[in-house]
């Protein structure tokens, strides 16, 4: 239906059938190159030409007729809302006289010029109608005004902003309730990623790392400070830290869960998307993919795989053993040939971290 060929001939069989907001809304989606109705400042920048046919009787439907484009006229459509008929507000014999000339002098002039208010006064009807329905901007994503206000509610202002982003559009407005929240909670982005990779999610907070020690935090010989050893300068290059990183745990998940969440992915690319989105830039980010032991097949010869993604070394048959596949810094988009693989001591099991320095998200 949001073709414009398809509707102009379903619109030749069955007028009568359609409620005219509806079928104003149809023919709106179906010329998107078109301004919408009401709001154009000519006729001819609209889609459809909108009338009343005169008729001294109440009309059975909304849309009483259709008459396309034959070259030296526009396509009309005739609705039931006018300045004629039982219903209208001007003289009943005025509309007597209209149909007259129409019906048995073939004459239309007095009916065409009454249609140009009809056009108008129809158009303002229908807008000021779609102006109060959410539903209507889907259909011209291009001029979506509520996009914009829900938009408003969580910073993107814009509405729909997100062009090439791994993050839907929908998806970003319908996250407005977290996002336009200014406090940032687990729960919160449990929820987010959940919806939007349609997996079990779980937060695992305070996971220890080390981190690099400042130089001016270090002891030196023959430095005078008012500092002491443990009371703001401390030994070695390295700081144990449990307050700048959490962990985001997908699982347990099968086969194709976990490939469409490996690095390189477009659900990789999401994830990353969702968690500087809602978290910012303040915290370091784990991803953890926890498969279900059927999802680790082990390696075979001339099967393309990748070890400690897609495959393993070893068994995993026995039932309380999951395989556990680490990303960290996720904002960093791992790839295979920037990580390193360090097994610790299970055939199940593998750690992917950078040789680079740590960034955060």
């Amino acid at each position: 239906m949001r073709d414009a060929l398809t509707l102009a001939a379903r619109l030749s069989r069955e007028a009568r059938q359609f409620e005219a907001f509806q079928l104003l809304r149809l023919i709106e989606c179906a010329n998107p190159d078109k301004a919408r109705l009401g709001v154009a400042a000519r006729p001819a920048q609209e889609p459809v030409r909108l009338g009343q046919d005169p008729e001294l009787r109440f009309s059975s439907a909304q849309v009483t007729s259709y008459a396309p484009a034959d070259g030296s006229m526009p396509e009309r459509v005739a609705l039931d809302f006018g300045l004629l008929g039982p219903q209208g507000p001007m003289p009943l014999h005025l509309t007597e006289y209209v149909r007259a000339r129409s019906r048995q002098h073939g004459d239309r002039a007095f009916e065409r010029f009454l249609d140009l208010f009809h056009h108008r006064m129809s158009g303002v009807r229908y807008r000021a109608w779609a102006a109060c329905q959410p539903v209507i901007g889907l259909g011209r994503r291009d001029d979506d005004r509520f996009a914009g206000y829900v938009g408003s509610l969580c910073g993107l202002a814009q509405g729909r902003v997100s062009a090439g982003s791994p993050i839907d559009d929908d998806m970003r407005l319908g996250a407005a309730g977290l996002l336009g929240d200014r406090r940032r909670h687990a729960a919160g982005l449990v929820a987010l990623l959940e919806r939007a990779c349609e997996v079990p999610v779980s937060i695992e907070p305070f996971i220890g790392q080390w981190l690099p020690a400042p130089d001016e935090a270090g002891v030196r010989l023959g430095a005078r400070g008012r500092g002491s050893l443990g009371e703001g300068y401390v030994l070695g290059r390295r700081i144990w830290d449990r307050q700048q990183k959490f962990r985001i745990v997908f699982g347990p998940l099968d086969a194709v869960q976990s490939e469409r969440l490996l690095p390189g992915t477009r659900g990789f690319s999401r994830i990353v998307a969702w968690v500087a989105l809602y978290v910012g830039t303040t915290l370091d980010v784990e991803v953890e993919l926890r498969l279900k032991p059927a999802a680790a097949p082990p390696m075979r010869l001339g099967v393309k795989s990748r070890l400690a993604r897609s495959t393993w070394l070893g068994s995993t048959n026995k039932s309380h053993e999951r395989p556990v596949l680490r990303f960290c810094r996720p904002a960093q988009c791992i790839e295979d040939n920037q990580a390193r693989i360090d097994l610790h001591g299970r055939t199940d099991s593998c750690r992917i971290v950078r040789q680079a320095e740590p960034h955060r998200l």
